[in-house]
């Protein structure tokens, strides 16, 4: 979190700023449209709805707060399958900020996207094969699980490049804030993003179609 938030400060490219612990200036918020209540995220959404107006946030890694963490498996999925909707219900709304890009949050959005639709993408795929071995046990044969093997080679092509950057990004700050011995715990990180890969995000996938099919103003969007 503190990696992500400094390095995102450094060029003024914050795509969310936490709202159990975040204090926006009441005038920007009202010159930008208010707080959004109507969806889940509204914390990144309006972040990133203050940075297009020309409002940077800063973020303070020495500031104390206190929030409630998961406490099992069943807590973290809800948590993270919380997020990931609010994920893509923000992105969503600011998903002109694609468009010709003319600033490094620009930049940065656009690998934010790319990063979690490259998660998407994986989670889909692993959730298909293992539905299609249930449905048909003949897909573990070396020669069906090679046919289908094209796709996954490619994600984990792309996966292996963002974990590398990440590892690179992961040393340098932990270095430079005399704390490379939490480095131990990027396994269990990988862990928790696999977990999220397999099991979150096909749910909060599934969902968000479902929403897109029956209410008709996203429907409409």
């Amino acid at each position: 979190f503190l990696f992500y938030k400094r390095g995102q400060e450094v060029v003024n490219s914050i795509l969310c700023q936490p709202g159990s612990f975040s204090v926006f200036r009441k005038d920007a918020l009202e010159k930008t449209g208010g707080w959004s209540a109507e969806q889940f995220g509204e914390d990144a959404e309006v972040t990133v709805r203050l940075n297009r107006s020309g409002y940077k946030n800063e973020f303070e890694q020495h500031a104390r707060v206190v929030s409630e963490a998961p406490a099992n498996f069943k807590e973290f999925r809800l948590q993270r399958l919380r997020w990931n909707l609010g994920y893509y219900h923000a992105r969503a709304k600011n998903i002109d900020f694609l468009k010709g890009v003319k600033s490094p949050a620009g930049f940065v959005y656009i690998f934010s996207v790319m990063s979690h639709g490259v998660g998407f993408a994986a989670g889909l795929y692993w959730a298909y094969l293992a539905a299609l071995i249930m449905v048909n046990p003949s897909y573990l044969s070396f020669d069906a699980l090679t046919s289908l093997s094209g796709l996954p080679i490619q994600l984990g092509l792309v996966e292996t490049f963002f974990f590398i950057l990440h590892l690179f990004l992961y040393v340098y700050f932990l270095q430079k804030f005399k704390k490379l011995h939490y480095i131990k715990y990027l396994p269990f990180l990988r862990v928790l993003n696999l977990i999220q890969a397999l099991i979150v995000k096909p749910e909060a996938l599934e969902i968000i179609l479902n929403w897109s099919s029956k209410w008709k103003k996203y429907t409409a969007d």
